[in-house]
Protein backbone atom coordinates (compact mmCIF):
# COMPACT_ATOMS: atom_id res chain seq x y z
CA UNK A 1 0.00 0.00 0.00
CA UNK A 2 1.19 3.61 -1.04
CA UNK A 3 1.00 6.38 1.06
CA UNK A 4 -1.08 9.52 0.92
CA UNK A 5 0.31 12.97 0.51
CA UNK A 6 -0.69 13.79 3.96
CA UNK A 7 1.53 11.08 4.85
CA UNK A 8 4.16 12.07 2.58
CA UNK A 9 4.30 15.42 3.93
CA UNK A 10 4.93 13.84 7.20
CA UNK A 11 7.25 12.00 5.75
CA UNK A 12 9.54 15.00 4.91
CA UNK A 13 8.91 17.09 8.30
CA UNK A 14 10.67 13.56 9.68
CA UNK A 15 13.11 13.75 7.74
CA UNK A 16 15.04 16.91 7.02
CA UNK A 17 17.97 14.80 6.17
CA UNK A 18 18.89 12.37 4.42
CA UNK A 19 20.83 9.84 6.44
CA UNK A 20 22.76 13.34 8.18
CA UNK A 21 22.95 14.74 4.91
CA UNK A 22 21.81 16.25 1.95
CA UNK A 23 18.78 15.44 -0.16
CA UNK A 24 20.16 16.93 -3.00
CA UNK A 25 20.72 15.13 -6.02
CA UNK A 26 18.51 12.54 -4.32
CA UNK A 27 14.79 13.45 -5.83
CA UNK A 28 13.79 10.18 -6.81
CA UNK A 29 15.11 8.50 -3.85
CA UNK A 30 13.16 10.98 -1.36
CA UNK A 31 9.87 10.65 -4.04
CA UNK A 32 10.48 6.40 -3.71
CA UNK A 33 10.53 6.92 0.38
CA UNK A 34 7.80 9.40 0.86
CA UNK A 35 5.52 8.09 -1.36
CA UNK A 36 5.87 4.40 0.24
CA UNK A 37 6.27 3.42 -3.54
CA UNK A 38 7.55 -0.11 -4.24
CA UNK A 39 9.21 0.52 -7.24
CA UNK A 40 12.20 2.58 -7.80
CA UNK A 41 14.00 3.97 -10.40
CA UNK A 42 18.37 4.85 -10.60
CA UNK A 43 16.91 8.35 -11.62
CA UNK A 44 13.58 10.67 -12.00
CA UNK A 45 14.34 10.39 -15.87
CA UNK A 46 13.42 6.60 -16.17
CA UNK A 47 10.60 7.00 -13.52
CA UNK A 48 8.67 9.53 -15.93
CA UNK A 49 9.59 7.25 -18.48
CA UNK A 50 7.62 4.10 -17.01
CA UNK A 51 4.91 6.31 -16.25
CA UNK A 52 3.50 7.08 -19.67
CA UNK A 53 1.65 9.90 -20.67
CA UNK A 54 2.51 13.19 -19.05
CA UNK A 55 0.49 16.05 -19.22
CA UNK A 56 2.19 19.50 -20.25
CA UNK A 57 0.06 21.56 -18.42
CA UNK A 58 1.71 22.01 -14.83
CA UNK A 59 -1.27 23.97 -13.41
CA UNK A 60 -3.60 21.56 -14.14
CA UNK A 61 -2.04 18.99 -11.28
CA UNK A 62 -4.01 17.87 -8.48
CA UNK A 63 -2.80 17.34 -5.32
CA UNK A 64 -1.13 14.30 -5.19
CA UNK A 65 0.22 13.96 -8.19
CA UNK A 66 4.26 13.96 -9.57
CA UNK A 67 5.65 16.38 -11.52
CA UNK A 68 8.85 15.02 -13.87
CA UNK A 69 11.28 17.39 -15.49
CA UNK A 70 14.29 15.92 -18.46
CA UNK A 71 18.06 16.59 -18.79
CA UNK A 72 20.32 13.68 -17.60
CA UNK A 73 18.86 12.34 -14.47
CA UNK A 74 15.91 14.39 -14.55
CA UNK A 75 13.96 15.50 -11.19
CA UNK A 76 10.79 14.74 -9.78
CA UNK A 77 8.69 16.10 -6.88
CA UNK A 78 5.26 15.81 -5.91
CA UNK A 79 2.04 18.61 -6.31
CA UNK A 80 0.53 19.83 -2.74
CA UNK A 81 -2.32 22.28 -4.47
CA UNK A 82 -2.22 25.21 -6.03
CA UNK A 83 0.89 24.88 -8.14
CA UNK A 84 3.47 24.37 -4.96
CA UNK A 85 5.46 21.19 -5.06
CA UNK A 86 7.52 19.12 -2.45
CA UNK A 87 10.91 18.16 -3.44
CA UNK A 88 14.26 17.19 -2.21
CA UNK A 89 16.51 19.68 -4.39
CA UNK A 90 18.81 22.97 -3.68
CA UNK A 91 16.21 24.38 -6.15
CA UNK A 92 13.85 24.49 -3.11
CA UNK A 93 12.61 27.96 -2.08
CA UNK A 94 10.98 27.38 1.06
CA UNK A 95 13.46 24.78 3.06
CA UNK A 96 12.16 22.09 4.93
CA UNK A 97 15.08 20.40 5.82
CA UNK A 98 18.34 20.04 3.74
CA UNK A 99 17.81 20.88 0.05
CA UNK A 100 14.17 19.77 0.99
CA UNK A 101 11.21 21.75 0.59
CA UNK A 102 8.84 23.33 -1.33
CA UNK A 103 9.02 25.32 -4.56
CA UNK A 104 6.22 26.82 -7.27
CA UNK A 105 7.17 26.03 -10.96
CA UNK A 106 8.68 29.51 -11.66
CA UNK A 107 10.42 29.67 -8.85
CA UNK A 108 12.21 26.20 -9.46
CA UNK A 109 12.85 27.06 -13.35
CA UNK A 110 14.35 30.76 -11.84
CA UNK A 111 16.75 28.49 -9.97
CA UNK A 112 17.34 25.65 -12.35
CA UNK A 113 16.78 27.25 -15.84
CA UNK A 114 18.60 24.37 -17.51
CA UNK A 115 15.76 21.80 -16.34
CA UNK A 116 12.89 21.30 -19.00
CA UNK A 117 9.54 20.78 -17.68
CA UNK A 118 8.26 17.26 -19.30
CA UNK A 119 5.07 17.04 -17.33
CA UNK A 120 3.14 15.63 -14.67
CA UNK A 121 1.51 11.99 -14.30
CA UNK A 122 -1.11 10.77 -11.30
CA UNK A 123 1.78 7.53 -11.63
CA UNK A 124 5.25 6.75 -10.05
CA UNK A 125 6.34 4.32 -12.94
CA UNK A 126 2.56 2.26 -12.42
CA UNK A 127 1.99 3.16 -9.08
CA UNK A 128 -0.10 6.14 -7.82
CA UNK A 129 -0.45 7.78 -4.14
CA UNK A 130 -2.98 5.93 -1.99
CA UNK A 131 -6.39 8.14 -1.81
CA UNK A 132 -6.51 10.54 0.63
CA UNK A 133 -9.67 10.78 3.45
CA UNK A 134 -12.15 13.59 2.21
CA UNK A 135 -11.72 16.94 3.59
CA UNK A 136 -14.67 18.44 5.39
CA UNK A 137 -16.73 20.68 2.64
CA UNK A 138 -18.32 23.79 4.09
CA UNK A 139 -20.74 24.09 0.66
CA UNK A 140 -20.87 21.97 -2.49
CA UNK A 141 -22.24 22.45 -5.83
CA UNK A 142 -25.45 21.12 -6.79
CA UNK A 143 -25.30 18.35 -8.88
CA UNK A 144 -24.96 18.86 -12.82
CA UNK A 145 -28.48 18.21 -14.94
CA UNK A 146 -26.59 16.71 -17.32
CA UNK A 147 -23.45 14.91 -18.43
CA UNK A 148 -20.42 16.95 -18.64
CA UNK A 149 -17.32 15.85 -21.39
CA UNK A 150 -15.07 15.56 -18.36
CA UNK A 151 -17.32 13.44 -16.32
CA UNK A 152 -16.86 9.29 -16.31
CA UNK A 153 -16.81 6.14 -13.86
CA UNK A 154 -14.64 3.65 -12.95
CA UNK A 155 -15.58 0.53 -10.61
CA UNK A 156 -12.66 -1.39 -10.04
CA UNK A 157 -12.85 -5.36 -8.81
CA UNK A 158 -11.64 -4.93 -5.14
CA UNK A 159 -15.59 -2.91 -5.26
CA UNK A 160 -14.01 0.61 -5.18
CA UNK A 161 -15.84 2.90 -7.67
CA UNK A 162 -15.00 6.56 -8.44
CA UNK A 163 -16.91 9.49 -10.13
CA UNK A 164 -14.30 12.02 -12.10
CA UNK A 165 -15.79 15.58 -12.75
CA UNK A 166 -13.64 18.64 -13.28
CA UNK A 167 -14.06 19.10 -9.62
CA UNK A 168 -12.11 15.95 -8.81
CA UNK A 169 -12.42 12.60 -7.94
CA UNK A 170 -15.39 11.53 -5.75
CA UNK A 171 -15.39 7.68 -4.33
CA UNK A 172 -18.43 6.08 -4.18
CA UNK A 173 -19.68 4.19 -1.43
CA UNK A 174 -21.36 1.58 -2.69
CA UNK A 175 -22.87 0.03 -6.26
CA UNK A 176 -26.34 1.57 -5.43
CA UNK A 177 -24.17 5.35 -5.87
CA UNK A 178 -22.37 4.02 -9.34
CA UNK A 179 -25.76 3.17 -11.24
CA UNK A 180 -27.88 7.15 -9.89
CA UNK A 181 -24.10 8.69 -11.52
CA UNK A 182 -24.66 6.38 -14.46
CA UNK A 183 -28.37 7.53 -15.10
CA UNK A 184 -27.04 10.81 -14.90
CA UNK A 185 -24.50 10.63 -17.34
CA UNK A 186 -26.96 8.84 -19.57
CA UNK A 187 -28.97 12.03 -19.42
CA UNK A 188 -29.82 13.93 -22.57
CA UNK A 189 -31.74 16.56 -23.67
CA UNK A 190 -34.20 14.81 -25.46
CA UNK A 191 -34.32 11.92 -22.86
CA UNK A 192 -33.80 13.94 -19.52
CA UNK A 193 -33.19 11.33 -16.58
CA UNK A 194 -35.27 12.52 -13.17
CA UNK A 195 -34.35 12.16 -9.69
CA UNK A 196 -36.44 11.87 -6.10
CA UNK A 197 -35.13 14.03 -3.39
CA UNK A 198 -33.30 11.16 -1.80
CA UNK A 199 -31.57 10.57 -4.85
CA UNK A 200 -30.79 13.45 -4.77
CA UNK A 201 -29.30 14.26 -1.76
CA UNK A 202 -27.67 10.72 -2.14
CA UNK A 203 -25.35 12.25 -5.14
CA UNK A 204 -25.22 15.88 -3.70
CA UNK A 205 -23.75 13.66 -0.63
CA UNK A 206 -21.08 12.18 -2.71
CA UNK A 207 -19.79 15.63 -4.20
CA UNK A 208 -19.80 17.31 -0.64
CA UNK A 209 -16.70 14.34 0.13
CA UNK A 210 -14.84 16.03 -2.03
CA UNK A 211 -14.78 19.40 -3.93
CA UNK A 212 -12.14 22.32 -5.09
CA UNK A 213 -15.23 24.65 -4.40
CA UNK A 214 -14.09 24.68 -1.01
CA UNK A 215 -10.48 25.46 -1.80
CA UNK A 216 -9.53 21.75 -1.29
CA UNK A 217 -7.32 20.25 -4.21
CA UNK A 218 -8.33 16.43 -4.84
CA UNK A 219 -5.96 14.02 -4.30
CA UNK A 220 -4.90 11.60 -6.71
CA UNK A 221 -7.00 8.30 -6.36
CA UNK A 222 -5.56 4.81 -6.31
CA UNK A 223 -6.78 2.73 -8.96
CA UNK A 224 -6.27 -0.63 -9.31
CA UNK A 225 -5.03 -1.04 -13.09
CA UNK A 226 -3.85 -4.63 -12.48
CA UNK A 227 -6.91 -5.65 -11.10
CA UNK A 228 -8.70 -4.60 -14.12
CA UNK A 229 -6.14 -5.71 -16.50
CA UNK A 230 -7.01 -9.18 -14.94
CA UNK A 231 -10.66 -8.92 -15.73
CA UNK A 232 -9.98 -7.73 -19.27
CA UNK A 233 -7.23 -10.47 -19.77
CA UNK A 234 -9.42 -13.07 -18.44
CA UNK A 235 -12.59 -12.14 -20.60
CA UNK A 236 -10.71 -12.16 -23.88
CA UNK A 237 -9.77 -15.41 -22.91
CA UNK A 238 -12.77 -16.78 -22.21
CA UNK A 239 -13.66 -15.46 -25.91
CA UNK A 240 -11.24 -16.37 -27.82
CA UNK A 241 -11.42 -20.55 -26.42
CA UNK A 242 -8.02 -22.45 -27.36
CA UNK A 243 -6.48 -19.93 -29.78
CA UNK A 244 -2.98 -19.78 -28.56
CA UNK A 245 -2.47 -15.85 -28.03
CA UNK A 246 -0.64 -14.03 -25.52
CA UNK A 247 -2.08 -10.99 -23.60
CA UNK A 248 -0.11 -8.91 -22.07
CA UNK A 249 -1.80 -7.65 -18.70
CA UNK A 250 0.80 -5.27 -18.01
CA UNK A 251 -0.03 -3.15 -21.05
CA UNK A 252 -3.58 -2.98 -20.50
CA UNK A 253 -3.16 -1.98 -16.75
CA UNK A 254 -0.58 1.10 -18.26
CA UNK A 255 -3.40 1.69 -20.93
CA UNK A 256 -6.07 2.04 -17.86
CA UNK A 257 -3.26 4.39 -16.00
CA UNK A 258 -2.78 6.85 -19.11
CA UNK A 259 -6.45 6.80 -20.02
CA UNK A 260 -6.84 7.74 -16.61
CA UNK A 261 -4.64 10.75 -16.27
CA UNK A 262 -5.58 11.73 -19.72
CA UNK A 263 -9.42 12.46 -18.63
CA UNK A 264 -8.14 14.00 -15.62
CA UNK A 265 -6.54 16.46 -17.38
CA UNK A 266 -9.04 16.86 -20.06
Amino acid sequence: MTNTIEQVIAYARAHPTRGGGTWHNWCESFVYRAGGFSQSFSTATLAGNAAGWLNPSPLSAPRGAIHYWGNGPGHVAFELGGGLMLMASDGATSLWGTALGTATLAEYSKRKPSMRYRGWSLRHGTQTLAASAAPAATHSAPIPTRKKKSMYLAWDTNGTGYLVTDQGWFGLPSMQYYDLFKRLLNSTADAPQTFNKLETDMMNNVLRGLSLNNNTQAAAPTIDAGAIAKVVAEAVRSQIGDVNVTIDEAAIAKAVNDDAAARLAS
